[in-house]
């Protein structure tokens, strides 16, 4: 089973439910259709999804196997 699946069934399942609503559930919608198709954890879709929506040209990550190449850049930190 695809990592995506077994997450996907959940998360469509609480955006469908009666009586609970999910802020921006429209972000949320695309977040899991990225998440579906991608590599990266659904939580980084969402977080590129909501900068987009807020006018961010990109999104920045510290965490380099997020597996998400689109509009992302990565910053590598060294200890010294």
């Amino acid at each position: 089973m695809h990592h995506a699946s077994r997450h996907n069934g959940v998360i469509e399942r609480l955006l469908r439910a009666r009586g609970l609503a999910a802020e921006r559930s429209d972000l949320v919608w695309l977040a899991l259709s990225d998440y579906a198709r991608g590599k990266a954890d659904f939580g980084d879709y969402l977080v590129e999804r909501s900068g987009r929506s807020a006018g961010c040209q990109y999104t920045v990550t510290f965490e380099s196997r997020s597996g998400y190449r689109g509009r992302n850049e990565t910053i590598e930190v060294s200890a010294n």
